[in-house]
């Protein structure tokens, strides 16, 4: 009788979600293993044994015991941690099937894992009309596919279903969602793992004071000073009674906006680490006309968000159509509430693309071009409901990064785990990067792909060769440019090599007179 004629399986609750692999989770210590034999050789069957290993296959140890009457195993996990099982088939002859447990692979994987993942909302805030969450997972086995972020309004009942938000299958991320009420909010996230344990973290945000806005006031305009004759030649046919006329002086512009408030998050690292924050390009230009002009806007809506990290820029633009007069000024207006209020921000000099750009500090910005004629003929100053022909995001902040110390991969051999955590409020779609070096200057050497998902975690299986110290590096970069590095302090020790020997035999020794 071969060994295929058992099949051995797990009655267990599993969560919704299917396990990656062949590894069966379980929530709980003691489950029941059923045996399932062939009744008609059953009669050959004298008993059955329960085999379990810790050390994924390098020991095993009978666990249980049953005759092929019964309807299953017993067990009991004494700890949380992976279980592979085999089951020993003894015949009525006292032989073993198979013979060897050893050289047999395992009939079921079990990961017994009874605690809830670790979630935690880092962050929420309001940003004008948006919402601004940061969160952190920590679980071995967590299933990013069940994180969830729902927000609902304080004052609905509990157990009202709230509204969705989207979020990154990442173990630590940021999202942003828009919610243009003035109402408390109240926000909830879950998380389940593998094994079907589940996490809620809540916070609440107060609610926004409710302050009518004030008109906009925009500095009184000169008056238009009367008419001043100038004298004409005497030939001039009645010029005793011809007055010509005079275009008042251009009055001054108001000065730029002052700076507006902002959050930031300043980096906070750990001690085994130290940061070097880098900008991103040195030269940013915005083509909102021209020879590659982006798609345009449809009527009523904002024009997409574009992100950098220069207070300087050039904003490239076209002249559509002129009179003879030609151009006598080119304005640029800035909003910070799209398009609410208005204020001129400065104006071209020579009259020529590009004009150049200075922002007061970071935030959300939406610019509008006037163009006036030498005749003073314009379509005048953005009216409050306007809306801004380009909006751009200063973003000066880097990245927070922090690299944590790695640990041995208990799951897998030669593999360290390496974690980390990273987090900014315009995080790149696969923002992080993982380096070796034998020294803190480099060369380094890459870990993984050139680019990662900011997972938080990833195995790094260690290449051969490779020294038994090494520096590490995290670099972290976000959709402005903005690029945070991590590096240890001190090499970490990559040596995962267990020495082994045996004696050969004795060597006799001459004894001294």
């Amino acid at each position: 009788m071969g060994p295929e004629t058992l099949a051995l399986t797990i009655w267990m609750l599993l969560g919704p979600s299917a396990p990656p692999g062949d590894v069966a989770y379980i929530n709980r210590r003691d489950f029941k293993i059923p045996i399932q034999t062939d009744p008609a050789r059953r009669a050959e069957m004298r008993e059955l044994l329960l085999y379990a290993s810790t050390d994924q296959g390098a020991t095993w140890n009978q666990v249980a015991s049953a005759t092929p009457d019964k309807e299953a195993f017993s067990f009991h996990a004494p700890a949380d941690g992976t279980y592979w099982f085999n089951v020993v088939v003894i015949d009525v002859r006292g032989e073993r099937q198979p013979p060897d447990i050893y050289k047999v692979p395992p009939a079921q994987k079990v990961v017994v894992d009874t605690l809830r993942p670790v979630l935690r909302i880092v962050t929420a805030e309001r940003q004008g009309d948006e919402v601004v969450v940061a969160w952190e997972v920590q679980d071995d086995h967590a299933d990013l596919s069940t994180l969830k972020l729902e927000y609902r309004p304080a004052e609905m009942p509990e157990g009202t279903p709230g509204f969705s938000a989207l979020v990154s299958p990442v173990m630590t991320g940021q999202t942003r969602f828009r919610y243009s009420g003035s109402a408390a909010l109240h926000l909830r996230m879950q998380v389940q793992d593998y094994a079907g344990n589940q996490t809620v973290a809540t916070r609440d945000l107060a609610a926004v004071p409710v302050v009518a806005a004030p008109p906009p006031t925009f500095p009184p305009a000169p008056a238009t000073p009367a008419a001043s004759p100038m004298p004409l030649p005497a030939s001039y046919p009645g010029a005793d009674h011809v007055t010509q006329y005079q275009p008042p002086p251009r009055p001054a512009y108001p000065p730029p906006y002052p700076p507006a408030p902002y959050p930031s998050a300043e980096p906070n690292f750990g001690e085994s680490a130290r940061v070097i924050a880098a900008a991103g390009p040195s030269t940013t230009s915005l083509t909102p006309s021209g020879s590659n002009p982006p798609p345009p806007t449809p009527a009523g809506q904002l024009p997409p968000l574009q992100l950098i990290n220069k207070k300087q820029f050039a904003l490239e633009y076209e002249v559509i159509r002129e009179g003879p007069s030609k151009l006598s000024a080119v304005e640029l207006w800035v909003t910070q509430d799209n398009g609410q209020t208005w204020r001129l921000l400065g104006e071209d000099p020579d009259l020529q693309s590009p004009i150049m750009v200075e922002l007061p500090g970071e935030g959300i910005y939406g610019l509008r071009l006037v163009f006036k004629s030498g005749a003073g003929l314009s379509d005048g100053p953005p009216q409050p409901g306007d809306l801004p022909e380009v909006r751009v995001e200063l973003d000066t902040t880097a990245p927070t990064a922090q690299l944590r110390e790695p640990i041995v991969d208990p799951q897998r051999r030669d593999t360290l785990l390496l974690t980390w955590s990273a987090s900014d409020r315009n995080l790149a779609p696969n923002p992080i990067t993982l380096q070796w070096a034998e020294q803190a200057q480099g060369p380094w050497n890459l870990i993984g792909t050139a680019q990662m998902t900011n997972a938080g975690r990833f195995h790094w299986q260690l290449p051969l060769n490779l020294p038994a110290r090494v520096y590490l590096r995290l670099i972290v970069r976000d959709l402005a440019g903005n690029v945070t590095e991590a590096i240890t302090r001190d090499p970490v020790l990559v040596d995962l090599v267990k020495p082994a020997g045996r004696i050969k035999g004795f060597t006799s020794i001459t004894p001294q007179p």
